[in-house]
């Protein structure tokens, strides 16, 4: 079945994932990001020992005002580059499943591209989930082995913000993972829907 924003006569909301009003799940979230804040640290700073002889992890140093400075500017800066490349990869696959231009927006803490009134295979979803996370990190991790030494703080540095940026990407594929393949995705930016067939929930709830 391919995309479309004329959800089936036989299709029924079967749940959601709510990262805006679901408290329990949002705590969850937090620790799960930071657990892959300090896992990317150690896996990315692996990969640059791996990729490079003349560094192996996250280095700097501060002798002064004018280097903390340096160094916030810089952490705001490849905040600001990652969360816009990480959305524009999501909207690119959201124009390529649906032909539609999809819905940018900024909440505060977090940023989202969805695709509100299309419904998406599970399949489709899934790939849009995860396709910022995987890109970003192969690029990088390409970047990596060609950049200049100065660089390649900055450059682990983005990697680690994208890879703990993608928690709720992550939640939300093996969300999905779990459902049923005939399910269909509703993406209203920080809503999942999940609508199924009525012979599919009939089976569940039996």
């Amino acid at each position: 079945m391919p995309s479309t924003q004329n959800l089936p006569q036989n299709y029924r909301l079967a749940g959601k994932l709510d990262i805006k009003h679901d408290r329990k799940l949002i705590l969850r979230l937090n620790a799960a990001g930071l657990g892959l804040t300090i896992g990317s640290v150690f896996f990315f700073g692996w990969v640059t020992s791996l990729l490079r002889a003349d560094q192996s992890i996250l280095q700097f140093s501060i002798q002064g005002f004018a280097d903390i400075i340096k160094l916030l500017g810089s952490v705001v800066l490849a905040s600001v580059t990652v969360i816009l490349f990480h959305e524009a990869i999501h909207g690119a696959f959201f124009w390529l499943f649906t032909g539609s231009r999809p819905v940018f927006a900024f909440k505060g803490t977090y940023a989202y591209a969805a695709a509100p009134g299309w419904y998406l295979t599970r399949g489709a979803y899934m790939l849009i989930g995860i396709a910022p996370l995987v890109l970003i990190s192969i690029l990088g991790m390409i970047t990596l082995r060609v950049a200049p030494a100065p660089n390649v703080t900055l450059i682990i540095l983005s990697l680690v913000i994208n890879t703990s940026g993608s928690v709720g990407d992550l939640a939300a594929v093996l969300w999905l993972a779990r459902q049923p393949a005939s399910c269909l995705a509703h993406d209203q930016g920080d809503v999942i829907e999940i609508y199924l067939p009525d012979e599919i929930r009939s089976l569940e709830l039996n």
